[in-house]
């Protein structure tokens, strides 16, 4: 099965708009400007997975290590995905959401697609 034949699942991205700027925008006291978040993409054709809790184990050389999957997405290669971008959800051809509230760690250029690594995020008021 190709890459796009299995991007039945649709995602919601958001990025932050001061975060484009060369130079970040600050106030009188030199603090940051509070992000602007803007969608990017309303519905952007995806196919996204979650590792298995806990991760799995692994035997090197008689050693026991963790091994954990991050969740991960694939899209278009024509996507404009960037790290620091955030998947706010991840909703089946049902309508389902089925990921939500992850933050684009990581995005790396395939042959026929782009593959992004998740990680969570909280928002934090005040």
């Amino acid at each position: 099965m190709s890459a796009r034949a299995m991007m039945r699942m649709r995602a919601l991205l958001m990025r932050d708009a001061n975060m484009s700027h060369d130079v970040e925008d600050r106030d009188d006291f030199n603090q940051k400007a509070p992000p602007d978040w803007k969608i990017v993409n309303p519905s952007l054709p995806c196919y996204a997975w979650m590792g298995p809790m806990g991760g799995r184990h692994a035997v090197t050389s008689g050693v026991m290590v963790l091994v954990v999957d991050m969740p991960g997405m694939i899209f278009p290669k024509s996507a404009e995905v960037i790290s620091g971008d955030r998947v706010v959800w991840v909703k089946d051809r049902m309508g389902g959401e089925i990921l939500g509230r992850m933050e684009v760690d990581s995005v790396f250029l395939r042959t026929t697609h782009k593959e992004a690594r998740l990680k969570a995020y909280a928002d934090v008021e005040g």
